[in-house]
C-alpha cells in the first residue's frame, strides 16, 4: 500500500509538471529560465512581450509545479529552475533543451538585447526604463 501511494505521488508530481508546461506562455517562460537562470519578471515580460501580470501568473504555476524557485535580492526577485531530483524531471528538462531554439526563436533577439543591459548578471532597469530605451532606439531608427 505504501509503495502504491509513493508511486501515485510521483505520478501526480510528473502530471503537475506536464500541466504547467501545457500552456505556450508558461513553456516559453520556463525555457527562458532554463536558458538564463536569474531572470526577473520585468525581463521576462520585455523579452516575451507579455504583460507583467501574465508573466507573474505563469511563474506562479511553474513554481507550484515545482519547476522554478524564486530568489529575492533587495527589491528584485529572480527565478531559477529547480534542480531536478526525479528522472522524469531530468528527462523533461533535456527534452525542453532540445526544442528550446524552436520555442524561443521569435524571442531570441529581444532576449539577447535585454540580457545585454544587465549589470553583474542582474537586472537593474525595471520595466519602465526599458520601455523608454526601446522607444528612443525606435525613434533613432526612424530618423
Amino acid at each position: 500500500m505504501l509503495i502504491c501511494a509513493y508511486m501515485n505521488m510521483k505520478f501526480i508530481d510528473s502530471l503537475a509538471k506536464l500541466k504547467a508546461l501545457g500552456d505556450q506562455s508558461r513553456l516559453r517562460v520556463y525555457c527562458l529560465i532554463l536558458k538564463s537562470p536569474g531572470l526577473c519578471v520585468c525581463e521576462l515580460s520585455d523579452i516575451l512581450e507579455i504583460k507583467q501580470y501574465n508573466v507573474s501568473r505563469c511563474l506562479k504555476e511553474l513554481k507550484n509545479a515545482g519547476l522554478v524557485l524564486e530568489r529575492r535580492e533587495g527589491r528584485w526577485i529572480s527565478y531559477e529552475p529547480v534542480y531536478p531530483e526525479s528522472d522524469f524531471h531530468k528527462l523533461l528538462n533535456r527534452a525542453l533543451e532540445s526544442i528550446e531554439e524552436e520555442v524561443l526563436a521569435p524571442d531570441l533577439p529581444r532576449f539577447l538585447e535585454r540580457v545585454s543591459l544587465r549589470k553583474d548578471g542582474k537586472c537593474v532597469l525595471g520595466m519602465n526604463i526599458w520601455q523608454d530605451i526601446k522607444t528612443t532606439k525606435e525613434d533613432e531608427n526612424n530618423v
